[in-house]
C-alpha cells in the first residue's frame, strides 16, 4: 500500500483537538473583545462621574459672588478617587473657568502645557472627559480629566481570566477526546489483532465482551460469531475434503481390485462376468459423483443454462413422484401427493428438469433418514405462498436432523456423521439444490426437524412472477 497510514486514535484525536481549539479560539476572541469593549465602557463612566464629582464639590464650596477653588480639599479628593480607579496611573484633572482659562490641574503643570492637552488630547496620548460645573443654571468652568489611552488597552483581571479559561478548557477537552478516542479505539485494535490472527489461520481468537456501547458490543459479538463460524467451516472442509477424496478413491479401489481378479483369472467364466458387472456399477457411481461435482461447481459459477416454462404443478408433480417411485424397492411405498384446492390449475415458472433434480435430492434424502423402529411415510405438499410463489413441502418420518447439524447441512461437501456411515456420496446434494432453486428466483429451506421427522420447503416462483 503506497499510502501510509494513520492510527485512527491520533487521526480523530487530532482533528477534534483542533475543531475544539477552533471553536474555544473563536469564544476566546469574542469574550476578549467584549471584555475590552465592557472594561472600556466601566471606565469612561467611572471617569465621567468622577469628573461630574468633582465638578459638584466645586459648587458646594464656592460662595455666592465668586467660585472658591479650595485646592487641598480637590487634591485630596483626586487622590483618594485615583486610588479607587483601576489603571489611573497618568491620570491628569484640569479645572477651567467660563473662559477655559485653566485655573486648576491635579498634578500641576504649566499653564501653556495644559491648554496644549486641552486642545490637543491626543497628541499626549490622551482620551479627554469633560463635566461642566453648573451654578444657578450658568456653566461657570469646567472639570477635564485626561486618561492615557493605553490605559483603556491594558489587559485587565477579566481577560487573563478568560485566557485561563482557554487554556484549562483546552487541554481539558484535549484529555477528554484522548481517553473517549482510546475508549473507543481499543476493541477495535483487538478486533484488528483478531483478524490478524484468523488471517494467519488461527481462529482461537479471544475478545471480550464486557462493554456498555452497544454498537461495540455487536462489533465484537458478530466478530467472535463469525471466528467460531470460520473455525467450524475450516474444520468441516479439512474433514469434508478427506471425506471426498475418501469417496472418490474407494470406486477406483474397488474397480481395479475387480479388473485386476479378471485379467490375473483368479475368476473365470460366470464369476467373472459377475465382478465385470460390479466393475461397471462402480464406475457408474463415480461418474455420477463427478458429473455431481462438474454440475455444481457449474452452476456456483452461473454457467449452467436454465430453460425455464411454464408447468402446470399437479400433474407434474404427480409424474414426477411416479417416475421416480419405479427406481425405488417394491416395499417403498409411493410418496403421497397432496395439495390445495387453489393451485389444482395453477401453473408454476421453472426448468423442469432442474426441479425434478431438487425433488429428487429431497426425496432421496428422506428415503436414507428411514427408521427401522416405525413404517416409513413420505408425503408431498403443495400449496401457494403468497401471490407469487408455489410451496412444495417434502415431509418425512425419519430420524431427522440433529441440532448442531442444521445451519450446516446447506453447506457444499457437508455429510452429517450418521450419513457418513450409512450413505456414500459427496455432500453436495442439498447445496447444489438450494443453488438450483436461487438460479430460478425461488428458494429451499428447512423448516423444521426432530426425532419425529424432517420438513422440507422448496418455493419456485409462479407464471406471473416469472419477469
Amino acid at each position: 500500500m503506497d499510502k501510509p497510514l494513520r492510527s485512527i486514535k491520533v487521526y480523530w484525536t487530532r482533528r477534534y483537538f483542533l475543531a475544539l481549539f477552533a471553536g474555544l479560539a473563536i469564544l476566546s476572541l469574542l469574550s476578549f473583545w467584549w471584555v475590552k469593549h465592557e472594561s472600556m465602557d466601566r471606565r469612561l463612566e467611572t471617569t465621567r462621574i468622577l469628573a461630574q464629582e468633582i465638578a459638584d464639590k466645586i459648587v458646594q464650596g464656592a460662595g455666592s459672588d465668586e467660585v472658591e477653588y479650595h485646592r487641598q480639599d480637590l487634591n485630596a479628593l483626586i487622590d483618594k478617587r485615583k486610588n479607587m480607579i483601576e489603571k489611573s496611573a497618568g491620570m491628569c484633572v484640569i479645572i477651567t473657568d467660563q473662559e477655559g482659562k485653566p485655573v486648576f490641574s491635579n498634578p500641576p503643570m504649566p499653564e501653556e502645557q495644559l491648554k496644549q492637552r486641552i486642545l490637543s488630547p491626543e497628541a499626549s496620548g490622551s482620551k479627554k472627559i469633560t463635566a461642566p460645573i453648573m451654578q444657578s443654571g450658568t456653566e461657570i468652568g469646567e472639570v477635564i480629566l485626561l486618561l492615557p489611552i493605553k490605559s483603556f488597552t491594558i489587559i485587565t483581571d477579566q481577560t487573563w481570566l478568560v485566557a485561563g479559561a482557554f487554556v484549562f478548557l483546552a487541554v481539558l477537552g484535549w484529555v477528554t477526546i484522548h481517553l473517549l478516542t482510546r475508549k473507543l479505539v481499543s476493541p477495535i485494535r483487538d478486533v484488528a489483532e483478531a483478524a490478524r490472527e484468523i488471517r494467519q489461520g488461527n481462529y482461537n481468537v479471544t475478545l471480550s465482551t464486557d462493554v456498555k456501547e452497544q454498537e461495540i458490543y455487536e462489533l465484537t459479538t458478530s466478530f467472535k460469531e463469525m471466528s467460531e463460524r470460520l473455525k467450524t467451516l475450516e474444520h468441516s472442509r479439512s474433514y469434508m475434503l478427506a471425506g471426498l477424496t475418501h469417496e472418490l478413491k474407494t470406486p477406483v479401489t474397488s474397480i481395479k481390485g475387480l479388473l485386476h481378479a479378471v485379467q490375473q483369472g483368479v475368476v473365470e467364466q460366470e464369476e467373472a462376468g459377475e465382478f465385470m458387472e460390479a466393475a461397471l456399477k462402480e464406475t457408474n457411481r463415480l461418474e455420477h459423483m463427478v458429473a455431481d461435482l462438474l454440475d455444481y461447481n457449474a452452476i456456483a459459477a452461473g454457467v449452467i443454462p436454465l430453460r425455464p416454462e411454464s408447468i402446470s404443478a399437479v400433474p407434474f408433480f404427480r409424474e414426477m413422484i411416479y417416475q421416480w417411485s419405479l427406481h425405488q424397492s417394491c416395499d417403498m411405498q409411493t410418496p403421497e401427493l397432496t395439495w390445495e384446492e387453489s393451485v389444482t390449475e395453477t401453473t408454476l415458472w421453472g426448468d423442469p428438469l432442474r426441479i425434478q433434480q431438487i425433488m429428487t435430492n429431497l426425496l432421496n434424502n428422506s428415503v436414507e433418514s428411514a427408521t427401522e423402529d416405525r413404517q416409513f411415510h413420505l408425503s408431498v405438499h403443495v400449496a401457494s405462498a403468497g401471490s407469487q410463489d408455489l410451496s412444495i413441502v417434502v415431509k418425512d418420518n425419519g430420524r431427522g436432523i440433529p441440532a448442531n447439524e442444521q445451519e450446516l447441512i446447506f453447506e457444499r461437501f457437508y455429510r452429517g456423521n450418521d450419513k457418513q456411515e450409512r450413505v456414500r456420496g459427496l455432500g453436495l446434494g442439498l447445496s447444489f439444490s438450494r443453488l438450483l432453486a436461487a438460479n430460478m428466483g425461488g428458494h429451499l429451506r428447512l423448516i423444521e426437524t426432530s426425532t419425529a421427522g424432517s420438513m422440507f420447503e422448496l418455493q419456485i416462483p409462479l407464471t406471473s412472477g416469472k419477469n
